[in-house]
């Protein structure tokens, strides 16, 4: 059988069934907000990954791609510019909670994502203030954080981009429920009853 013809499951073709699931995907904010973040990820760092594809290709030793590519990042990225890509991580994600502050029902969320963020800021602010006026001594535990920022950032923007889409954007939400009264039909509903 070839990949491309009917398996006589009536599920149609190989590539038909990958495009199926791939187009209902797209109907899930979980799955949206994953390309979204994902996208915005390789796309910013496509001259990182292009230096490391580089450099395997021109290194005379036979090493991983991953371990390639933490050795690159290790070498030619500081602890400072990972703060600066984790502030402009953040700074999306509080522009959609800033924008929508009112429409959030969850305020406990709200003021979870707004601490995290603010613990970051903080922080990384600290590190960043350090090593530009050169007292940064652990380099290490700085790059270390760093990265744990950027991994905390991007979770929270990820749950943040769902949150907007699953909750602030979607079509109920948007539905104002009448206030009782003459804007309902409550008094004439009242008074179709009582007569």
């Amino acid at each position: 059988m070839v990949l491309g013809e009917e398996s006589g499951d009536n599920n149609g073709t190989l590539s038909s069934r990958l495009y199926r699931i791939i187009k209902s995907s797209f109907k899930s904010s979980w799955a949206i907000s994953a390309y979204e973040v994902l996208f915005t990820v390789v796309v910013s760092n496509l001259a990182i990954f292009l230096a490391v594809f580089i450099k395997a290709l021109t290194n005379a030793e036979d090493q991983s791609f991953s371990f390639l590519f933490e050795n690159l990042f290790q070498e030619s990225i500081k602890p400072t510019e990972i703060i600066v890509f984790v502030l402009a991580l953040i700074a999306p994600a509080m522009w959609i909670m800033v924008r929508n502050i009112r429409l959030w029902r969850h305020s406990y969320l709200l003021l979870l994502f707004l601490a995290v963020h603010i613990a970051i800021i903080v922080s990384t602010s600290v590190i960043f203030s350090l090593a530009l006026s050169s007292t940064l001594h652990n380099t290490n535990l700085a790059f270390y954080w760093a990265k744990v920022c950027l991994s905390i950032s991007l979770l929270v923007w990820y749950f943040t981009l769902v949150y907007h889409k699953k909750v602030i954007e979607s079509p109920a939400s948007n539905l104002a429920t009448p206030k009782p009264g003459k804007e309902s039909g409550t008094d004439v509903l009242n008074e179709l009853r009582a007569g």
